[in-house]
């Protein structure tokens, strides 16, 4: 799944605290969905800002990335 792999790499392969990403709205539902993010189409030109940070629970953004957590 891409968004998984695009989200594992902009999570693990930067040294960087702070990243902003921009991108289409296929790539936004894509990474909601590996999130585990409640469903939710998004209209054309709308923007939609969300936060990930790691936390320590059984549904952490390691474990969903890596296709064993989350929904």
């Amino acid at each position: 799944d891409r968004a998984r792999v695009f989200l594992n790499r902009v999570f693990y392969g930067h040294k960087a605290s702070h990243i902003g990403v921009v991108t289409h709205s296929g790539m936004t539902h894509a990474a909601m969905r590996v999130i585990g993010h409640r469903e939710y189409k998004v209209a054309t030109a709308e923007v939609i800002p969300f936060l990930l940070e790691d936390a320590s629970s059984a549904h952490t953004i390691p474990s969903i990335l890596s296709g064993k957590g989350g929904k």
